[in-house]
């Protein structure tokens, strides 16, 4: 693998107490180490491998300070040995090889004007920001050969003779380029050019008008309006980019004689109503033809509405009968007014001749200026301006109007790099069906895969506007097919994290691009899962950021200041992977707000939080109540009111019939059986005709709607408000669940008390077999006490004379298995050397184990627990829980 070369920066340090250490003394100290740490959020520390090269920068005295070769990838150190190295307890550790300590740094200011990655030496020290920068070998090496150490306060302090004595001013030799004047051109000449020497560079978006817009222009022309210029750029023998047609133009044929920078949607309108290419315009179904309306015009006077669009390309007659003339028609607009002029003295003999002339001369006047009159004025860039001058003039130019997306202004930029955006973008989607199918309702999609990049390698995690126009310096690349791996990762990324929302049954509940909680959290999302993906903990962080999601979804996290929220998010949550304590802020507001989060008050389907809900019923199963479909195999089912909002039943006036508590996912076949009517009346109906007459069966299914035995019960007798109030703590309790406010053994305490004893007591005994084993050997039973083993012994006789065949040796393992509680409490009472460090306390063994036995036993047998006894029972299953699980 290639060797890679890096600066990695330190400056001064500021402790919470307001002490400061110098970035020096910071440098000094790791180098005797033979170490170097990296924040956890430096997501550029991934791309550093054993062999890289490093030069070490420090930040406010402008100075090269030495370097290193890199000798293992960056890890966080489990032994505790590099703790108190780093000013941040979660530093990632890099080992360093072959030290060099310079005697004299280098300063970095004499050396600004040859560093490639510094392209303003202006602001050179944003080039200089966040922990370590990417540079080319030639970069690296011109920094350890230099051996200019003139210090930038002398540099500064310089005289005015000293400094001008030094400049280059070949460098600074400035050329201007010289402009023809403006000219102009004629439509029969745009058309002309258009199928000859004309193309549109392929950093252009893609024809956007609607068939109004087309309409609208074609309208300016005839009432003779300006109408805007071209900007054209001459070409030259070596086209510097790749170009394209006008869209509709098949085969253009001709040498190219210039490329157009601003006009294709106008160029493109005029050949779509003149050509009528067969594709429709932005928004419609079908192509669509454009007539002059001049039996209006003659009538009324009017110019207003005197351009029509059909989707009709209607015939010679139909047009002479009406006075249309076909725009598609004005090549040969002669032959039509000749065609219409013996159409009406053939066919409409009563009309004077006279008349007829008339009505061809003023159609004539009108069409020939239209054709060869009407002017266009254009200015064409001389063939010598560069390939990155007229991309910027193209970015700045095209900030009137329609602005330019961020998509369409990094077209422009990164061509300046030999990258074919445009290109990558169609391939993407092409081979990724997920974003080629939100892209198609979601226009920043494009967008994503950028954030994405930039959350996972840009020094600070920053998806701000600037900061991802800025992508190529600020990822500090150095080569289009550097910037291409980037760009995988982040189509990869994002493809994962839209499978991941769309996943119905271990997703997030997504059941299209319609319904996701918050578009933002996509990237975010995407970036998380690459970054858990290369840990060795991946089922932890998987499970964090199932927390993160659902937390920011149910406390409306990206409802505003959507940019920041990515950036501190995707941070915190990158801690949280390697450090239990630093829960992110995202979920401990969750946790903390959830239980007044008043879900009644939950109707508007675009809010997030209706959303989300909408989500977890969709994990649920959702099935349906017709065709007993999940709604992971029936898509195609929409949200609907589970208590019907017709007015004729009462519930439409219930101020709260359009609250999520009354909304799930149900077919149409659902819908129309149970339209207009009561629960109570469409329920009975559906256990008939759907279930045999088998209400358990139904009830089941209900189950994935979080619909519950006492919720039904409310249904079927038509209690709009007590329906809602139980399934508003159902969902609730699910909330807690996923953003981890509820512990996993407090949802199963709720919701499954019995089978939570039963799994305890097999991880007991477990728990006890290991034990034991450890402390007296794999044949430890022998040594428990008496009384257990007499009473397991007669549990097996007994165990024998029902079933004979079961007469063989058994393992401790199983022997445990025939003890009870109170027989797990004495052989850890009774070998109390092997438990004391486990359990502690011999009294809070005896008092928990006691407890727990009442409690299993009230359980098993159905027997009525008052409070007391049930919270006691409860605490001391939960303290055993813990102790056994730990």
């Amino acid at each position: 693998m290639a060797k890679s070369f890096y600066i990695c920066i330190v400056a001064d340090h500021t402790n919470p107490d307001g002490g400061k250490v110098r970035g020096k003394d910071i440098y000094l100290s790791l180098m005797a180490k033979s170490a170097w740490g990296l924040h956890p959020t430096v997501a550029a520390r991934a791309k550093l491998k054993q062999g890289d090269g490093i030069v070490f920068y420090l930040s406010g005295n402008y100075e090269f300070l030495g370097t290193a070769e890199v000798a293992s990838e960056p890890y966080q150190d489990k032994t505790g040995e590099s703790k108190d190295w780093y000013l941040n307890p979660d530093t990632y550790r890099v080992d360093l090889l072959d030290v060099q300590i310079w005697e004299r740094p280098k300063p970095i200011k004499p050396l600004l004007a040859t560093l490639s990655f510094i392209k303003n030496t202006a602001s050179w020290g944003t080039y200089l920001q966040g922990g370590i920068r990417k540079v080319t070998e030639v970069d690296f090496n011109t920094i350890l050969a230099s051996t200019d150490y003139r210090s930038i306060v002398a540099d500064t302090e310089s005289s005015l003779a000293d400094f001008l004595s030094e400049v280059d001013f070949a460098a600074a030799q400035f050329e201007p380029h010289s402009l023809d004047s403006p000219e102009r051109v004629k439509i029969q000449k745009i058309i002309e050019s258009v199928q000859r020497g004309w193309r549109i560079p392929n950093f252009q978006r893609y024809f956007d008008w609607d068939r109004e817009a087309i309409r609208s222009f074609l309208e300016s022309i005839f009432n003779d309006y300006y109408v805007g210029a071209f900007l054209l750029w001459k070409s030259n023998d070596e086209i510097p980019l790749e170009l394209i047609p006008v869209k509709g133009v098949e085969n253009p044929r001709g040498e190219v004689e210039y490329i157009v920078l601003d006009g294709q949607q106008r160029m493109t309108a005029l050949y779509y109503a003149l050509k009528s290419p067969n594709y429709p315009p932005r928004g419609g179904a079908k192509r669509c033809y454009y007539y002059i309306d001049f039996k209006t015009y003659l009538e009324k006077g009017e110019t207003d509405g005197i351009v029509l669009v059909d989707n009709e390309l209607l015939g010679n007659e139909q047009t002479f009968e009406r006075l249309w003339f076909p725009f598609n028609k004005l090549e040969n607009y002669d032959q039509w007014i000749n065609e219409l002029e013996d159409y009406l003295i053939n066919t409409q003999s009563a009309i004077d001749a006279e008349k007829i002339r008339s009505l061809r001369r003023t159609i004539e006047k009108r069409l020939h200026h239209i054709w060869n009159g009407f002017e266009i004025p254009y200015v064409a860039l001389p063939r010598t301006m560069k390939l990155a001058q007229v991309a910027d003039i193209f970015e700045k130019i095209n900030t009137k109007g329609k602005p330019l997306s961020v998509f369409d202004l990094l077209i422009a930029r990164l061509l300046k790099y030999k990258i074919e955006l445009r290109k990558l973008w169609d391939a993407a989607s092409q081979h990724n069906s997920l974003i080629r199918r939100y892209a198609k309702k979601v226009e920043k999609i494009k967008i994503y895969i950028f954030q994405t990049i930039s959350l996972l390698y840009h020094p600070a995690n920053s998806v701000k506007r600037k900061d991802v126009l800025n992508i190529y310096d600020n990822l500090s690349l150095n080569s289009g097919s550097e910037f291409n791996d980037f760009w995988k990762t982040g189509v990869q990324s994002l493809e994962s994290s839209l499978a991941m929302m769309e996943n119905l049954r271990d997703g997030f509940g997504v059941r299209s691009e319609g319904d996701v909680p918050f578009l933002p959290m996509i990237p975010v999302l995407a970036a998380l899962l690459d970054e858990a993906g290369r840990r060795e903990n991946k089922a932890v962080c998987y499970e964090k950021i199932k927390q993160w999601y659902w937390s920011a979804v149910f406390t409306n996290a990206y409802s505003s200041g959507a940019d920041t929220q990515m950036t501190a998010d995707f941070k915190d949550v990158v801690v949280w992977f390697d450090d239990e304590t630093n829960i992110p802020r995202a979920v401990r507001q969750a946790r903390k707000v959830i239980d007044n989060l008043d879900l009644l008050e939950i109707t508007q389907s675009g809010n997030a939080i209706y959303r989300g809900v909408l989500c977890l019923i969709a994990m649920q199963g959702a099935f349906d109540f017709e065709t007993g479909l999940a709604l992971e195999n029936s898509r195609e089912n929409d949200k609907d009111h589970i208590f019907p909002h017709s007015v004729n039943h009462g519930f439409g006036k219930h101020p709260n019939v359009e609250s999520i508590l009354n909304m799930t996912w149900l077919s149409k076949a659902t819908n129309i059986r149970k339209s207009a009517k009561k629960p109570s009346v469409y329920i009975p109906e559906f256990i008939t005709a759907r279930y045999s007459g088998n209400e358990s069966a139904f009830k089941e299914m209900l189950y994935g709607h979080f619909i519950d035995d006492e919720a039904y019960g409310c249904l079927i007798k038509d209690d709009f408000d007590g329906f809602v109030a139980v399934r508003n703590k159902l969902i609730k309790r699910e909330i807690k669940k996923q953003i981890g406010g509820e512990s996993r053994f407090e949802a199963a305490l709720e919701e499954e008390p019995v089978k939570l004893v039963d799994d305890l007591e097999a991880k007991i005994r477990k728990f006890l077999d290991e034990k034991l084993t450890e402390g007296q050997g794999s044949n430890y039973w022998s040594k428990l006490s008496s009384g257990v083993r007499q009473r397991v012994e007669e549990k097996l006789k007994q165990r024998v004379k029902r079933h004979p065949s079961n007469d063989n040796d058994i393992s401790c393992l199983e022997r445990l298995s025939f003890c009870d509680i109170m027989d797990y409490s004495e052989i850890i009472l009774s070998n109390w050397s092997i438990f004391e460090k486990t359990f502690g306390s011999k009294a809070e063994v005896e008092k928990h184990f006691l407890n727990l036995k009442e409690y299993r036993n009230a359980l098993k047998h159905v027997r009525a627990m008052n409070n007391v006894e049930r919270k006691q029972g409860e605490a001391s299953l939960e303290w055993v829980y813990l102790i056994v699980n730990a």
